[in-house]
């Protein structure tokens, strides 16, 4: 994946000639929308990396396309502000999502929920989570998408139309909380 971060790479490039003639903020944000941040997201449900170093690099990806559209390249302006001016949530924020949203698919799934995921016996909306006897293991996406998916309010677990799910899951990481601004002033 970090392979698609380098191409990603080079989409920001593209994108820099593509739009240097255009010159509007909305044509650059959505240039980045579909060439660079389609590229940092592709297969953003079952990979996602543990280290990081990885996460960092792909954020950083980023991070230079959202100080490219705001054309704002001073040190002394926050990334964070860029980003949330342009309404450019983590990355790591949005594989959560994507995860989730994969996992509430096969949780409702008559087919895969018998065979795949198995509930324990004191709650029926929880998520029993497999063991994991390796580092690569415990934090594969099947089983951190089963923490998250336990974390979550019991009214977004009991949604079983997957577009509100991901709605509400998208409420519940992007919408900014009282944590989120003492974290992030």
């Amino acid at each position: 994946h970090v392979a698609s971060s380098e191409k990603a790479n080079a989409g920001h490039r593209l994108e820099t000639s593509a739009a240097s003639g255009l010159g509007f903020e909305s044509s650059w944000s959505r240039l980045h929308l579909s060439l660079v941040r389609s590229k940092l997201e592709y297969v953003s449900s079952i990979w996602h990396p543990h280290h990081a170093t990885l996460t960092d690099y792909i954020e950083s990806v980023q991070n230079r396309a959202a100080r490219f559209i705001q054309s704002d390249y001073s040190s002394f302006f926050s990334v964070f502000l860029i980003k949330s001016n342009l309404s450019l949530p983590l990355l790591f924020t949005r594989r959560k999502i994507s995860r989730l949203c994969l996992l509430h698919k096969g949780f409702f799934s008559p087919l895969l929920s018998q065979s795949l995921l198995s509930p324990p016996a004191y709650l029926c909306n929880k998520i029993a989570r497999p063991k994991c006897f390796s580092t690569a293991h415990k934090h594969a996406p099947l089983p951190d998408a089963i923490v998250d998916w336990n974390d979550l309010p019991e009214d977004i677990v009991t949604i079983r139309t997957p577009s509100d799910s991901g709605k509400q899951n998208q409420t519940l990481y992007l919408t900014p909380t009282p944590l989120s601004n003492a974290l992030w002033p």
